[in-house]
């Protein structure tokens, strides 16, 4: 639309006075008459005028162009209280005209508008109250076009086909135009009642044959515009070879073949020269070519042929000529709208061919020059065609993984887009960054591993912030409760739970059913992972009693069971575990199949130990009867416990070996191989039957012999291969306790050479730390074992030795027995052995 009221302007023009101008010389002497009697009544007051002879004055005065003694004397008319509403027509139409008189002087386009809209409110009161018969076809023609300038299309139709009716003559032929031009403004890509009032425009036998030409370039831009070109060839075809509008009709052709080469062209990615489309795009550089090469081409004509010989260029892949017609177009044509277009248009092909870091600031200077605009209006680059190369650039610096640059552009756009679109970007650039960390994490070490994941969760951190501050820009819009969604899951991603909290209790609060499930599980592991075990069992429930199986419940279960081990609860914890392995529609094929899996195996390992210490509570082994047949009752239990953990990690190692629970589980179950051997013992000291002594100590050194193999097994994964990698800390405390678990079992089986071997690698791998004493301590009772007393003193003399060289700030009771000065007094009375 704008293309076209450029060209419009250009060829036709706007001649406000040319209606009002109605008696030449006479209007002039009338005029001249009139203000004799205006000078007459202002020096002499006894010399009144009525509001009659006022009004002709002002009539005349307006045809004469004498504007402010016409706006003055209509002023007087408005506020006279012998003035009836009825009459009230004559100075409002005035007014009006001197309004749009004025408007149409202004060439800042907002300012314009804003007047024409205040001279169209006079018309139109002039018009309800009864224009004067001999002003009717005038005022409504002149109403119809302050509408049009107002932007006011359909009501500006409306007024000016009433126009036509009430005074077919002298204005119809610029009524036509006028309404060419509205229904242009209503819908530009419907060019079928535009094109009608052209043609009847055009019916006028008193246009010059510049006029007509004028206006079959118009139809001929109306139809390009439209994208019929079949309508805009014939046309074009009509205007005559050698017009006086020759460098237009050089430039709309020019125009056209592009367009026709565009159509040739379809999705072809490159183009040969003599191929149809390149055949095209030749011709019309030919065109416009001649557009520079004749005398008398204006200005706008010359930078208008250059933008579009840098389109075909870019057509035809030529961009290095491409470049250089647009940043010629942005020097020799500064401040016009062909520099702006070149500018953007130059930018976005910098960063598609690879060059970012030129081509984003020039994007980012036709932002600053478009919001500089009252209102922005580019004939060659229309606010939607800015938004797509801004996009486009935008998604072309994203895939290249330029994610920095992405979101600073991004950020850029703020004065130009809609804030919220903006945010949108920046939103989007984070997720991408995020599942970049994520992809790389493949294949790489540990180590590696952990700082690509941390810079991950950084990202979705930002993630969250930033759909938090979308969701307060749109709560007032259908995009809250997903902008709302989006942040709780940044922030959740990110680890960031007491933000995922609050963004989780806002979604729930907006009684959104959608996505509630999803919700309230991940709100149930933000309390979880903030140790509010409680509360998190609370929404778990909820969860589950509101939708029993919605794909939430799985993981609502599982991390339900995690919080209610938390809690003691582990027969409660147990149970959610078993209905969600087998009570629902869960396969082994699902994550949180095989999570439950992993879990049932954590929590019945967990019962055991509970039990375990239990016994010890309870009196196992006391001499009391009754102390000891309750202690070993629980013992029993726990020995039942954990012969259930090791049958389901060992399915859940089987199942998955590579899950990242397997090397846990792989410790939990040679620690509840020897906890079950703890059992066997305990029970061979309560039995006489020689049967069932054999048997249970073959069950011990089978328990013992399966432990040890277990750690050994275990080691061998974690420790041997991935010696100085980073391990979190709940891999290190196993590899730790691993290390002393199977020299324990080695200590339990009597083989006290290897034994020492299996202590000897622990002191070895944590010789300045506390638990390194635990060892020597552990190797000098083998020694003594085998009685070799002299090598157990040496142990314990090193013991000491270790222990003075431990640094002072070690925490001793956190993986040991005793304080530092504990220590120190068993190793004295060790040495004392």
């Amino acid at each position: 639309m704008g293309r076209l009221l450029g060209l419009q302007r250009a060829v036709l023009g706007w001649v406000m006075h040319k209606p009002v101008m109605r008696g030449g010389i006479l209007g002039g002497v009338l005029a001249s008459v009139i203000g004799s009697a205006i000078i007459s009544w202002l020096v002499f007051p006894s010399t009144v005028l009525s509001p009659d002879q006022k009004l002709s004055a002002a009539l005349e005065m307006l045809d004469a162009g004498d504007f402010a003694s016409a706006r003055q004397l209509a002023a007087e008319l408005r506020t006279d209280p012998e003035v009836t509403d009825a009459k009230l027509a004559g100075p409002m139409f005035v007014l009006g005209s001197v309004m749009a008189h004025d408007a149409a002087a202004y060439a800042d386009p907002r300012q314009r508008e804003i007047l024409f809209r205040v001279a169209a409110r006079y018309f139109e009161e002039a018009r309800n109250r009864g224009l004067p018969a001999d002003r009717e076809g005038e005022g409504l023609y002149l109403f119809g076009y302050s509408l049009l300038e107002a932007r006011r299309f359909a009501y500006a139709t409306e007024v000016l086909r009433e126009a036509l009716t009430v005074d077919p003559q002298p204005r119809a032929t610029e009524v036509h135009r006028l309404l060419a031009l509205a229904y242009l403004g209503q819908d530009p890509s419907l060019p079928g009642k535009a094109t009608r009032e052209i043609a009847a425009y055009l019916q006028d036998s008193t246009l010059s044959p510049r006029e007509r030409d004028a206006g079959l370039l118009w139809i001929a831009r109306v139809q390009l515009q439209a994208a019929d070109l079949l309508a805009c060839r014939a046309a074009v075809e009509q205007i005559a070879a050698e017009t006086p509008l020759r460098n237009e009709r050089l430039l709309i052709e020019g125009e056209l073949l592009i367009a026709e080469g565009d159509q040739l062209r379809g999705t072809l990615k490159t183009l040969a020269v003599d191929s149809p489309a390149g055949m095209k795009y030749n011709a019309a550089l030919q065109c416009l070519k001649e557009v520079q090469s004749r005398d008398g081409a204006d200005l706008a004509l010359m930078s208008q042929s250059l933008l579009f010989q840098a389109t075909i260029h870019e057509r035809l892949g030529e961009f290095e000529e491409a470049e250089r017609l647009w940043v010629r177009i942005r020097r020799q044509y500064f401040g016009s709208a062909e520099a702006l277009a070149s500018t953007v248009r130059l930018g976005e092909l910098l960063v598609r061919v690879g060059r970012p870091f030129e081509g984003l600031p020039l994007l980012r200077r036709g932002i600053a020059e478009a919001t500089a605009m009252p209102v922005y209006e580019n004939p060659w680059l229309s606010r939607a065609e800015f938004e797509t190369h801004l996009q486009e650039a935008y998604q072309t610096v994203l895939a290249a993984q330029q994610f920095e640059t992405a979101i600073a552009f991004a950020e850029a756009w703020t004065p130009f887009l809609p804030p919220d679109q903006c945010i949108e970007a920046r939103s989007l650039a984070h997720k991408a960054w995020a599942a970049h960390f994520e992809e790389q994490v493949v294949g790489k070490g540990a180590v590696d591993r952990e700082a690509i994941l941390a810079s991950a969760r950084a990202q979705y951190r930002l993630l969250g912030e930033v759909n938090e501050e979308l969701a307060e820009l749109r709560q007032t819009t259908s995009h809250f409760e997903n902008d709302l969604w989006a942040s709780a899951e940044g922030y959740f991603k990110g680890q960031a739970y007491r933000a995922a909290t609050r963004q989780c209790r806002a979604f729930l609060a907006a009684q959104s059913s959608k996505r509630r499930p999803d919700a309230l599980a991940t709100l149930g592991e933000c309390l979880l992972a903030q140790g509010e075990y409680a509360e998190a069992v609370q929404v778990f429930q909820l969860c589950l009693e509101e939708y029993p199986r919605h794909p939430a419940s799985y993981r609502s279960r599982l991390k339900s069971a995690q919080a209610l081990q938390e809690l003691g609860r582990m027969e409660d914890a147990r149970q959610l575990l078993i209905d969600n392995l087998y009570n629902h529609a869960l396969t082994p094929r699902s994550p949180e199949w095989r999570d439950s899996l992993f879990a049932l195996g954590e929590t019945l390992y967990r019962a055991g130990l509970e039990q375990e210490a239990t016994a010890r509570l309870a009196g196992v082994g006391d001499r009391n009867e009754e102390r000891n047949a309750a202690g070993f009752a629980a013992m029993e239990q726990g020995y039942s416990l954990f012969q259930e953990a090791i049958q389901n990690l060992s399915e859940a190692v089987r199942r998955f070996p590579n899950a990242p629970q397997t090397i846990s589980a792989r410790y939990r179950i040679a620690e509840s191989l020897r906890h079950s051997a703890r059992f066997a013992r305990q029970r061979l000291g309560m039995v006489t039957i020689e049967t069932t002594r054999v048997a249970l100590h073959r069950q011990l050194q089978h328990d013992l012999t399966a432990a040890e193999e277990a750690y050994a097994t275990l080691l061998q994964q974690i420790d041997d291969d991935q010696q100085g990698q980073y391990r979190s800390p709940v891999e290190l405390a196993i590899i730790r306790n691993s290390y002393f678990g199977r020299a324990d079992a080695l200590f339990d089986l009597a083989r006290y050479e290897d034994a020492v071997n299996a202590y000897s690698a622990a002191t070895n791998r944590y010789q300045t730390e506390p638990e390194a004493l635990e060892a020597y301590v552990q190797i000098a009772a083998c020694y003594r074992r085998l009685n070799r007393y002299v090598e157990a003193r040496g142990t314990v003399e090193q013991a000491r030795i270790v222990l003075n060289r431990i640094r002072s700030d070690a925490n001793f009771k956190r993986t040991t027995r005793f304080t530092r000065d504990e220590w120190g007094q068993v190793i004295d009375w060790l040495a004392t052995l």
